[in-house]
C-alpha cells in the first residue's frame, strides 16, 4: 500500500482506527515507530531517522557510522571529527549539525566520499549542504580512514562535538 493511502486512512479515522492501523502498518513492516519516549513521530520504513527527533530506529541518537569491514582507530576518527566541528564552526554555523553525512561517490577514488556535497543533520532535519574544505585536513583524513576500514558502499556519518 502506497504510504499516502496509508496517511489518507489514518487522516479519515477516529482514534481507535488510527492505533489499528498503524499497528497493522508496523507489523507489516510499512512503518516504524520513534522508540525514544519523547517523540511520538511514525516514519516510513525507507527512513534511517527519525523525521521528528532524528534518532535511530533503535531511539538512540544520532552517532556515527563508520561503513566498513574495520573500525577506523580511534585517533583517526576523533581528527576527523575535530575538523568537521572546526570548519563549521569558522563558516558562522550556529547551531552547530548534530551530525555530518559524506555521501559515497566512488569506488575508485582514494575518498570514496564526497567532502563537498554533504548532508548536514540538525535532529530529524537533513540539509544539503557544499562545502568547500579547501585549507582543512578533512580530505585526507577521509583518506586514511578508508585505507582503515576498506570502506563498504554506504555513506560515512560523524557526529560532532558540542
Amino acid at each position: 500500500m502506497p504510504l499516502i493511502e496509508l496517511d489518507l486512512l489514518v487522516e479519515h479515522s477516529d482514534a481507535a482506527g488510527r492505533d489499528v492501523i498503524r499497528e497493522a502498518a508496523i507489523a507489516a513492516g510499512l512503518i516504524w515507530k520513534c522508540r525514544h519516549s519523547a517523540c511520538p513521530t511514525y516514519n516510513q520504513r525507507s527512513d534511517e531517522l527519525c523525521g521528528g527527533c532524528g534518532r535511530s530506529r533503535e531511539g538512540r541518537p544520532l552517532s556515527d557510522f563508520q561503513p566498513g569491514l574495520y573500525v577506523a582507530p580511534d585517533e583517526l576518527w576523533e581528527e576527523l571529527r575535530d575538523e568537521v566541528t572546526d570548519y563549521f564552526r569558522q563558516q558562522g554555523f550556529a547551531p552547530l549539525p548534530d551530525a555530518v553525512t559524506f555521501p559515497r561517490v566512488s569506488n575508485r577514488d582514494a575518498v570514496p566520499w564526497s567532502h563537498i556535497e554533504l548532508v548536514l543533520h540538525y535532529g530529524g532535519v537533513k540539509r544539503e549542504h557544499l562545502a568547500d574544505p579547501a585549507g582543512t585536513e578533512i580530505e585526507d583524513l577521509l583518506e586514511q580512514i578508508a585505507l582503515a576500514i576498506e570502506p563498504t558502499h554506504h555513506d560515512l556519518r560523524i557526529a560532532l562535538a558540542r
